[in-house]
Protein backbone atom coordinates (compact mmCIF):
# COMPACT_ATOMS: atom_id res chain seq x y z
CA UNK A 1 0.00 0.00 0.00
CA UNK A 2 1.14 3.52 -0.77
CA UNK A 3 -0.97 4.98 2.01
CA UNK A 4 0.19 5.10 5.61
CA UNK A 5 -3.03 3.87 7.19
CA UNK A 6 -4.66 0.52 7.80
CA UNK A 7 -7.89 1.75 6.25
CA UNK A 8 -8.12 0.90 2.58
CA UNK A 9 -11.25 2.68 1.42
CA UNK A 10 -11.38 5.08 -1.50
CA UNK A 11 -13.94 7.19 -3.28
CA UNK A 12 -14.94 10.09 -5.49
CA UNK A 13 -15.89 13.44 -3.96
CA UNK A 14 -17.82 16.23 -5.63
CA UNK A 15 -20.71 18.56 -4.96
CA UNK A 16 -23.26 16.82 -7.20
CA UNK A 17 -22.16 13.50 -8.62
CA UNK A 18 -25.27 12.04 -10.19
CA UNK A 19 -24.42 8.83 -12.04
CA UNK A 20 -20.74 7.94 -12.16
CA UNK A 21 -18.88 4.99 -13.67
CA UNK A 22 -15.96 5.48 -11.28
CA UNK A 23 -17.02 2.73 -8.80
CA UNK A 24 -17.37 0.22 -11.64
CA UNK A 25 -14.02 1.20 -13.16
CA UNK A 26 -12.19 0.93 -9.84
CA UNK A 27 -13.87 -2.41 -9.12
CA UNK A 28 -12.27 -3.66 -12.34
CA UNK A 29 -8.89 -2.25 -11.37
CA UNK A 30 -8.44 -3.48 -7.80
CA UNK A 31 -9.94 -5.23 -4.79
CA UNK A 32 -10.80 -2.22 -2.63
CA UNK A 33 -14.00 -0.39 -1.62
CA UNK A 34 -14.75 2.67 -3.73
CA UNK A 35 -17.83 4.83 -3.15
CA UNK A 36 -19.32 8.19 -4.11
CA UNK A 37 -19.38 11.10 -1.66
CA UNK A 38 -21.40 14.22 -2.36
CA UNK A 39 -19.95 16.98 -0.21
CA UNK A 40 -21.43 20.44 0.33
CA UNK A 41 -18.90 23.26 -0.26
CA UNK A 42 -19.29 24.41 3.34
CA UNK A 43 -18.26 20.94 4.54
CA UNK A 44 -15.34 20.30 2.17
CA UNK A 45 -12.49 21.15 4.54
CA UNK A 46 -14.10 19.25 7.39
CA UNK A 47 -14.64 16.20 5.17
CA UNK A 48 -11.04 16.18 3.94
CA UNK A 49 -9.66 16.51 7.47
CA UNK A 50 -11.97 13.98 9.14
CA UNK A 51 -12.60 11.29 6.51
CA UNK A 52 -11.28 7.79 7.05
CA UNK A 53 -10.67 7.35 3.33
CA UNK A 54 -7.14 6.39 2.32
CA UNK A 55 -7.45 8.19 -0.97
CA UNK A 56 -9.98 9.87 -3.21
CA UNK A 57 -10.63 11.25 -6.63
CA UNK A 58 -11.85 14.83 -6.82
CA UNK A 59 -14.27 16.27 -9.35
CA UNK A 60 -16.23 19.49 -9.97
CA UNK A 61 -16.05 21.95 -8.26
CA UNK A 62 -13.26 20.96 -5.85
CA UNK A 63 -10.17 20.35 -8.01
CA UNK A 64 -8.68 23.67 -6.98
CA UNK A 65 -10.34 23.98 -3.58
CA UNK A 66 -8.54 20.90 -2.20
CA UNK A 67 -5.09 22.20 -3.04
CA UNK A 68 -4.61 24.28 0.15
CA UNK A 69 -5.53 21.15 2.14
CA UNK A 70 -2.61 19.15 0.69
CA UNK A 71 0.69 18.68 2.49
CA UNK A 72 2.43 17.94 -0.81
CA UNK A 73 1.34 18.55 -4.40
CA UNK A 74 2.87 16.76 -7.36
CA UNK A 75 4.83 18.96 -9.76
CA UNK A 76 2.50 18.26 -12.69
CA UNK A 77 -0.56 19.17 -10.59
CA UNK A 78 1.12 22.44 -9.56
CA UNK A 79 1.71 23.34 -13.20
CA UNK A 80 -1.86 22.45 -14.09
CA UNK A 81 -3.29 24.32 -11.13
CA UNK A 82 -5.70 21.60 -10.02
CA UNK A 83 -5.77 18.25 -8.23
CA UNK A 84 -8.06 15.32 -9.02
CA UNK A 85 -6.44 12.60 -6.89
CA UNK A 86 -5.57 12.63 -3.19
CA UNK A 87 -3.73 9.95 -1.24
CA UNK A 88 -3.12 9.94 2.50
CA UNK A 89 0.49 9.78 3.69
CA UNK A 90 2.04 10.08 7.14
CA UNK A 91 2.48 13.83 6.67
CA UNK A 92 -1.00 14.48 5.26
CA UNK A 93 -2.67 14.48 1.88
CA UNK A 94 -0.60 14.31 -1.30
CA UNK A 95 -2.25 15.72 -4.42
CA UNK A 96 -1.91 14.60 -8.05
CA UNK A 97 -3.59 15.28 -11.38
CA UNK A 98 -4.28 12.16 -13.43
CA UNK A 99 -6.50 13.96 -15.96
CA UNK A 100 -3.18 14.91 -17.55
CA UNK A 101 -2.27 11.23 -18.06
CA UNK A 102 -5.75 10.39 -19.30
CA UNK A 103 -5.75 13.10 -21.94
CA UNK A 104 -2.29 12.20 -23.23
CA UNK A 105 -3.39 8.57 -23.59
CA UNK A 106 -6.54 9.66 -25.42
CA UNK A 107 -4.57 11.64 -28.01
CA UNK A 108 -1.30 9.74 -28.34
CA UNK A 109 -2.36 6.12 -27.77
CA UNK A 110 -6.06 5.91 -28.61
CA UNK A 111 -6.25 8.37 -31.51
CA UNK A 112 -2.59 8.08 -32.56
CA UNK A 113 -2.62 11.80 -33.34
CA UNK A 114 0.46 14.02 -33.30
CA UNK A 115 -0.07 17.57 -32.01
CA UNK A 116 3.57 18.66 -32.30
CA UNK A 117 3.82 22.13 -33.83
CA UNK A 118 0.09 22.27 -34.59
CA UNK A 119 -2.42 24.92 -33.56
CA UNK A 120 -5.17 23.80 -31.21
CA UNK A 121 -8.27 25.28 -29.68
CA UNK A 122 -9.66 24.30 -26.29
CA UNK A 123 -13.38 24.92 -25.84
CA UNK A 124 -13.97 25.76 -22.16
CA UNK A 125 -11.67 26.88 -19.36
CA UNK A 126 -12.55 24.67 -16.38
CA UNK A 127 -10.30 22.32 -14.42
CA UNK A 128 -10.17 19.71 -17.17
CA UNK A 129 -9.18 22.37 -19.71
CA UNK A 130 -6.21 23.31 -17.52
CA UNK A 131 -4.93 19.73 -17.57
CA UNK A 132 -5.45 19.59 -21.34
CA UNK A 133 -3.51 22.79 -21.92
CA UNK A 134 -0.57 21.60 -19.81
CA UNK A 135 -0.52 18.22 -21.54
CA UNK A 136 -0.61 19.80 -24.99
CA UNK A 137 2.32 22.03 -24.06
CA UNK A 138 4.34 19.01 -22.94
CA UNK A 139 3.40 17.22 -26.16
CA UNK A 140 4.94 20.03 -28.20
CA UNK A 141 1.77 21.60 -29.59
CA UNK A 142 2.10 25.00 -31.21
CA UNK A 143 -0.27 27.86 -30.44
CA UNK A 144 -3.13 26.90 -28.11
CA UNK A 145 -6.19 29.16 -27.91
CA UNK A 146 -8.66 28.72 -25.06
CA UNK A 147 -12.17 29.81 -25.99
CA UNK A 148 -14.91 30.40 -23.44
CA UNK A 149 -18.07 32.41 -22.89
CA UNK A 150 -16.28 34.97 -20.69
CA UNK A 151 -13.08 35.27 -22.70
CA UNK A 152 -10.58 36.74 -23.10
CA UNK A 153 -11.19 34.83 -26.36
CA UNK A 154 -14.93 34.31 -26.79
CA UNK A 155 -16.80 32.07 -29.22
CA UNK A 156 -17.66 35.13 -31.31
CA UNK A 157 -13.94 35.83 -31.91
CA UNK A 158 -13.74 33.27 -34.72
CA UNK A 159 -10.72 34.79 -36.44
CA UNK A 160 -8.59 34.04 -33.37
CA UNK A 161 -9.10 30.29 -33.59
CA UNK A 162 -10.89 29.15 -36.75
CA UNK A 163 -7.59 28.09 -38.37
CA UNK A 164 -6.91 25.50 -35.65
CA UNK A 165 -5.57 22.11 -36.69
CA UNK A 166 -7.36 20.32 -33.85
CA UNK A 167 -10.14 20.99 -31.36
CA UNK A 168 -10.56 19.86 -27.75
CA UNK A 169 -14.13 20.10 -26.45
CA UNK A 170 -13.73 20.50 -22.67
CA UNK A 171 -17.17 21.76 -21.62
CA UNK A 172 -20.11 19.67 -20.30
CA UNK A 173 -22.29 20.81 -23.21
CA UNK A 174 -23.48 17.78 -25.14
CA UNK A 175 -23.37 15.39 -22.20
CA UNK A 176 -26.20 12.85 -21.80
CA UNK A 177 -29.13 13.48 -22.03
CA UNK A 178 -28.34 16.59 -24.13
CA UNK A 179 -26.26 14.87 -26.79
CA UNK A 180 -27.79 17.00 -29.57
CA UNK A 181 -26.23 20.21 -28.20
CA UNK A 182 -22.83 21.69 -28.99
CA UNK A 183 -21.08 24.89 -27.95
CA UNK A 184 -19.98 25.47 -31.54
CA UNK A 185 -20.45 24.26 -35.09
CA UNK A 186 -17.49 22.91 -37.03
CA UNK A 187 -18.67 25.13 -39.91
CA UNK A 188 -16.76 28.05 -38.36
CA UNK A 189 -13.43 26.24 -38.83
CA UNK A 190 -11.42 26.26 -42.04
CA UNK A 191 -10.35 22.62 -42.03
CA UNK A 192 -9.30 21.00 -38.75
CA UNK A 193 -7.90 17.48 -38.69
CA UNK A 194 -9.21 16.19 -35.38
CA UNK A 195 -11.76 16.72 -32.63
CA UNK A 196 -11.32 15.40 -29.09
CA UNK A 197 -14.38 15.59 -26.86
CA UNK A 198 -13.82 14.92 -23.15
CA UNK A 199 -17.45 13.77 -22.88
CA UNK A 200 -17.87 9.98 -23.00
CA UNK A 201 -21.65 9.64 -22.67
CA UNK A 202 -23.03 9.71 -25.31
CA UNK A 203 -20.13 8.18 -27.18
CA UNK A 204 -20.91 10.34 -30.22
CA UNK A 205 -21.73 13.89 -29.19
CA UNK A 206 -23.04 16.48 -31.60
CA UNK A 207 -19.58 17.85 -32.35
CA UNK A 208 -18.14 14.35 -32.85
CA UNK A 209 -20.94 13.52 -35.28
CA UNK A 210 -20.03 16.63 -37.24
CA UNK A 211 -16.41 15.46 -37.28
CA UNK A 212 -17.47 11.98 -38.42
CA UNK A 213 -19.40 13.49 -41.32
CA UNK A 214 -16.28 15.38 -42.40
CA UNK A 215 -14.02 12.32 -42.17
CA UNK A 216 -11.98 13.80 -39.34
CA UNK A 217 -10.31 12.05 -36.43
CA UNK A 218 -13.03 12.09 -33.76
CA UNK A 219 -12.33 10.73 -30.28
CA UNK A 220 -14.57 10.75 -27.20
CA UNK A 221 -13.40 10.97 -23.61
CA UNK A 222 -13.92 7.37 -22.48
CA UNK A 223 -10.23 6.47 -22.71
CA UNK A 224 -9.36 9.60 -20.74
CA UNK A 225 -11.88 8.66 -18.04
CA UNK A 226 -10.52 5.13 -17.73
CA UNK A 227 -6.83 6.02 -17.82
CA UNK A 228 -7.13 8.82 -15.26
CA UNK A 229 -8.77 6.21 -13.00
CA UNK A 230 -6.01 3.72 -13.78
CA UNK A 231 -3.32 6.19 -12.79
CA UNK A 232 -5.24 7.07 -9.63
CA UNK A 233 -5.54 3.39 -8.74
CA UNK A 234 -1.81 2.96 -9.26
CA UNK A 235 -1.20 5.84 -6.85
CA UNK A 236 -3.67 4.40 -4.33
CA UNK A 237 -2.25 0.89 -4.37
CA UNK A 238 1.36 1.40 -5.53
CA UNK A 239 0.70 -1.25 -8.15
CA UNK A 240 1.37 -0.96 -11.89
CA UNK A 241 -1.61 -1.80 -14.10
CA UNK A 242 -0.73 -3.29 -17.47
CA UNK A 243 -2.02 -2.14 -20.85
CA UNK A 244 -4.10 -5.30 -21.33
CA UNK A 245 -6.13 -4.47 -18.22
CA UNK A 246 -6.70 -0.94 -19.51
CA UNK A 247 -8.10 -2.29 -22.78
CA UNK A 248 -10.36 -4.71 -20.89
CA UNK A 249 -11.77 -1.94 -18.71
CA UNK A 250 -12.33 0.29 -21.75
CA UNK A 251 -14.30 -2.48 -23.44
CA UNK A 252 -16.43 -3.25 -20.38
CA UNK A 253 -17.33 0.40 -19.67
CA UNK A 254 -18.07 1.10 -23.33
CA UNK A 255 -20.49 -1.84 -23.42
CA UNK A 256 -22.09 -0.68 -20.16
CA UNK A 257 -22.69 2.82 -21.56
CA UNK A 258 -24.16 1.46 -24.79
CA UNK A 259 -26.54 -0.87 -22.93
CA UNK A 260 -27.57 1.83 -20.46
CA UNK A 261 -28.33 4.46 -23.06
Amino acid sequence: MLTDTKISKFGLIGEKLGHSYSPQIHALLGDYPYDLYEVDPSQLERFIKQTELSGMNVTIPYKQAVMPLCAVIDEAAIRIGSVNTLVRRSDGWHGYNTDYDGFRFMVEEKARYQVHGKKGVILGNGGAAQAVRTALGDMGAGEIVTVSRRGPVCYEDENAYNDADFIVQATPVGMYPDGDRSVISLDVFRGPEAVFDLIYNPSRTCILKQADERGMIAENGLSMLVVQAVRASEIFMNNRIDDERIQTVLHVIEETIQKGR
